[in-house]
């Protein structure tokens, strides 16, 4: 897990291929740059030398620095993006149907085995200079907690509101259902104090009931937030990741934090172990 401390003047890496996302990818990467007090770089492995030039140009164009990388496209992505100093990885979502597809090929790995916080970029992504407010999902979980901790300080310290969210499923509705004008208040301090990842003051705290991963999706929409921000297992089997799943076909960036350092699987296959033996088509 990437520490407050080792994220100082570190860098965010940009994975481009010259097409696409790629812009937007940058563009969010320099939007995040202040939060965690990073430079960023582009980095693009080359396969064919038309996307190369256009990889190059769109990092010139943003004025970053842009890095060509040659070998196998997955193990040599995950050598650099594994390596000291790298704080945050930036990479394009896919429009793929198929599950193991939602943040492309090649992203899908990187998540997988780089252990780093990522941002996706979903197709269609708003992406603004500089970022404003973002939306944080808590559960009842201490691994969530941790694994938030030290970006929503960050947020904060780079004067990023931070908006709190919790959904309560129909099954599991607390008491202050019965009289809200009078529990309501008292249950979001307490469930604050018990699970809010940051110091004080405590953030605002929404309230939704209903299905997680699409009222997460409403509630984006309602606060004009920048960035979803996502504590995740990096587990994308079937019936896993509804909320990662959900979040990658909206509009906005997501920042998923691995709860914690460990291997991630889609259906039973170990995709940082695929990713260091290069064998690419086992997610295409």
């Amino acid at each position: 897990m990437v520490t407050a401390g080792s994220l100082t003047r570190r860098r965010i890496v940009a994975a481009i291929d010259g097409a696409g996302l790629s812009s937007r990818v940058i563009a969010i990467a320099t939007a995040a740059a202040p939060m965690f007090d990073a430079n960023v770089e582009a980095v693009h492995v080359v396969e064919a030398e038309p996307a190369a030039s256009q990889a190059r140009q769109i990092a010139a164009d943003a004025g970053v620095t842009y890095y060509a990388l040659t070998g196998p496209v997955l193990p040599t992505l995950v050598t650099y993006l594994t390596s000291p100093g790298v704080a945050v990885v930036v990479a394009g979502a896919s429009t793929g149907r198929r599950a193991d597809r939602l943040l492309g090929r090649h992203a899908l790995a990187l998540a997988a085995a780089a252990q780093r916080p990522m941002i996706i970029v979903p197709v269609g992504a708003e992406v603004g200079a500089t970022l404003h407010r973002v939306l944080v999902p808590l559960d009842a979980s201490s691994q969530t907690r941790a694994a938030l901790r030290e970006t929503v300080e960050l947020a904060r310290a780079a004067r990023i509101e931070v908006v709190a969210l919790h959904v309560h499923p129909y099954h599991a509705l607390p008491m202050f259902t019965d009289q809200p004008q009078h529990e309501l208040p008292a249950w979001s301090d307490e469930f604050l104090r018990r699970y809010w990842p940051g110091s004080t003051p405590l953030p605002r705290l929404l309230h939704r009931v209903g299905v997680p991963a699409g009222e997460i999706a409403r509630a984006m929409d309602e606060t004009d937030a920048d960035m979803l921000v996502l504590a995740w297992s990096r587990d994308l089997s079937p019936g896993h990741a509804r909320i990662v799943s959900r979040a990658l076909r909206e509009s906005t960036p997501v920042l998923l934090l691995p709860i914690q350092p460990q291997g991630a699987t889609i259906d039973g296959r170990d995709l940082a172990g695929m990713a260091y033996r290069g064998v690419a088509s086992a997610v295409a």
